[in-house]
C-alpha cells in the first residue's frame, strides 16, 4: 500500500508541475493605480498634483513595485486658459462606487490641459528615457494593451473646434522601443460614462503598421497622453482604473532585425509554473529518500 501511495502522490505531483508549465492567456499589470494608506512605505500615495494660471505645469513620481519598472512618471501643463479661472488636479487613492484603486482627474472651469503617464525605469524624471527602460518583450505578454477607466463627465460645450462631440476624451498610447523608434495609437471614450469597468483596446498590430521599423519585442518606455479641454461651470472628471496587457501572445509582424526580437518559441516560463515545477521536483526526492 505505501508503494502504491507513493506512485499515486508521485503522479499527482507531475501531473501539477505539467498542468502549471502549459500556456495560459498572458497578462503584464503596467499600472494599477495602487496604493495603500496604511503601508505608504511600500505602497506610497502619488503626491497630488494641481495645476491652473499661477502654477501651469506640475510633475511628480511614484514608485511601488505595484507598477511596471517601478516607477509612474505623470506631468500635468495648463496649455490654455479660456477664461477667468482654469485648474485641474490629478491624485491617485480609491474612488468611486467600488471602492477601488484609480487616478482620478478633474479639470474646474475653462481650461485646457495636458496629461502625460510615463513608464521608462526609475529614473525619478517626465524626461523620456531610451536607456535603461523597461525592456518588456510586449509580444509575449500579449496582444492588446488596455486603458482601464470608471466614470467619465467632460463639459466643453463643443467648444474646442473639433468635430467630436461634447464629453469626449482621446488618449494616445506612444511605445518607444530599444532603438528610439516610435508608434502611437489612439483611441477615443466617446461621451459621458457615469460608472462601470471599462477597457480602451490598442491592439499591437496598430503599433506595427504605423512604424515598419518599429520591435514591438523590445519596448523600453511606455507613454499615455491626452490633451483635455473643460468649458464649465463646474467640474469636469475622470477616473482611470489601471493600464495593462492582455489577450492571447502576439505573433510580430515586422522584422527590423535593429534588435534581434527573441522568438516565441524560446518564450521564458512564468515565474509562477517554475515554481510548482520546483516544489514538484523537491517532493519527489523527499519522497524517493523516505521510500
Amino acid at each position: 500500500m505505501k508503494k502504491f501511495v507513493t506512485i499515486v502522490q508521485r503522479n499527482m505531483i507531475l501531473g501539477l508541475a505539467m498542468l502549471a508549465s502549459l500556456p495560459v492567456q498572458a497578462s503584464l499589470i503596467i499600472d494599477d493605480f495602487n496604493f495603500l494608506p496604511y503601508d505608504l512605505v511600500n505602497h506610497p500615495m502619488m503626491p497630488t498634483l494641481i495645476a491652473n494660471q499661477v502654477d501651469p505645469n506640475q510633475y511628480a513620481s511614484s514608485s511601488t513595485g505595484n507598477i511596471l519598472g517601478g516607477e509612474r512618471d505623470i506631468s500635468v501643463n495648463m496649455t490654455q486658459q479660456l477664461g477667468q479661472y482654469a485648474q485641474t488636479v490629478v491624485k491617485n487613492g480609491w474612488f468611486g462606487g467600488y471602492n477601488m484603486p484609480m487616478l482620478s482627474i478633474g479639470l474646474d472651469w475653462t481650461g485646457e490641459f495636458s496629461y502625460l503617464l510615463q513608464y521608462d525605469g526609475a529614473d525619478g524624471s517626465a524626461n523620456r528615457n531610451g536607456g535603461a527602460g523597461l525592456n518588456l518583450n510586449a509580444a509575449l505578454a500579449g496582444d492588446v494593451l488596455q486603458l482601464g477607466y470608471f466614470r467619465q463627465l467632460i463639459h466643453n460645450n463643443n467648444l474646442d473646434g473639433d468635430a467630436d462631440p461634447s464629453g469626449n476624451t482621446t488618449w494616445d498610447v506612444s511605445l518607444i522601443d530599444n532603438n528610439g523608434q516610435v508608434s502611437t495609437v489612439s483611441q477615443t471614450i466617446v461621451g459621458n460614462s457615469l460608472g462601470g469597468l471599462n477597457l480602451l483596446n490598442f491592439n499591437f498590430s496598430q503599433f506595427e503598421s504605423n512604424n515598419s521599423l518599429f520591435d514591438i519585442s523590445h519596448v523600453s518606455v511606455i507613454e499615455v497622453a491626452s490633451t483635455i479641454m473643460a468649458m464649465g461651470p463646474g467640474t469636469s472628471w475622470i477616473e482611470l482604473t489601471g493600464i495593462g496587457i492582455g489577450g492571447d501572445v502576439y505573433t510580430q509582424t515586422n522584422a527590423p532585425n535593429n534588435n534581434n526580437p527573441q522568438s516565441l518559441t524560446n518564450s521564458v516560463p512564468e515565474p509562477g509554473a517554475l515554481a510548482l515545477l520546483g516544489i514538484a521536483l523537491a517532493a519527489m526526492r523527499i519522497r524517493r529518500k523516505n521510500a
